[in-house]
């Protein structure tokens, strides 16, 4: 019988409006085009969204030995129209896996999301894809590249799927750390092993995230705090080699612009 690696993809979702950003621009340190397009407000969208997530999953030529789950990660924000779509995609077939959907409270923005995922099904899976609804992973190969880079060296934590950026002094006191601590990934958007994750949820308690309703302080202590928890559990961030691009922002792909 084949030994299968299993991976859970974790989409962080919410049926609330999000802020509007037309184009995609550049942000982090070094500068890269991370602050990614978004323009998705109503429920109809954010169905046509997840939908979208779906489409390219299904379409996806799974590696062979791999087994990979969809979990959909949904706060209750009670919403009827997107609670009624997602009870119709729980359980649906998808190439190697299905849909998990795992509803949860309001808090901690997508860090609580990938919190309360691992924590929920960390017995299941050998590795954790995290990314947002809005930041699409879909291209050839793009478990196994991962999964590639974070086997070739032992001190990879994670490998960051969009990007690997510093993390500004200002948050440094807050967060105990110093300038060889000082990395995250964009959105904390990438892929570590279950085995690693143990290791924060251990130290921490949790993946990292902020547990109250503060948008500066979700990043402070979820995006900054968690990539920076692999540094102060011993291991690195690495990116994805400058060829590969395995992603990009959901409202670009759906017009059609080209990512660089």
């Amino acid at each position: 019988m084949a030994n299968f690696t299993k991976v859970a993809k974790v989409v962080a979702t919410i049926f609330l409006p999000r802020s509007v950003r037309k184009s995609t621009s550049i942000t982090g340190d070094p500068l890269r085009f991370m602050a990614h397009s978004q323009n998705f407000t109503t429920t109809e969208e954010i169905i046509d969204l997840i939908k979208l997530n779906i489409k390219l999953e299904k379409d996806y030529i799974l590696e062979k030995n791999i087994q990979r789950d969809l979990i959909i990660v949904s706060p209750e924000v009670f919403n009827d129209k997107g609670n009624k779509f997602l009870s119709q995609i729980t359980g649906m077939r998808i190439p190697g896996g299905k849909i998990i959907v795992l509803k949860r409270k309001n808090i901690g923005m997508s860090y609580g999301s990938y919190n309360d995922a691992f924590v929920k099904f960390k017995n299941n899976y050998d590795y954790f894809l995290f990314t947002e609804d809005d930041w699409l992973i879909y291209e050839e190969g793009y478990l196994k590249t991962g999964l590639d880079i974070l086997k070739s060296k032992k001190d990879i934590g994670m490998v960051a799927y969009q990007a690997k950026s510093k993390i500004g002094k200002h948050h440094w006191k807050d967060l105990n750390i110093n300038e060889f601590q000082a990395f995250t990934c964009h959105s904390a958007c990438g892929l570590a092993s279950t085995e690693v994750l143990n290791k924060i949820l251990r130290k921490f308690g949790k993946l990292p995230y902020f547990d109250e309703n503060d948008y500066f302080k979700s990043i402070r202590f979820g995006e900054c705090k968690f990539g920076s928890s692999f540094y102060k559990v011993g291991f690195t961030i690495e990116d994805l080699p400058k060829n590969k691009i395995l992603g990009m922002p959901a409202y670009d792909y759906m017009r059609g612009i080209k990512y660089k």
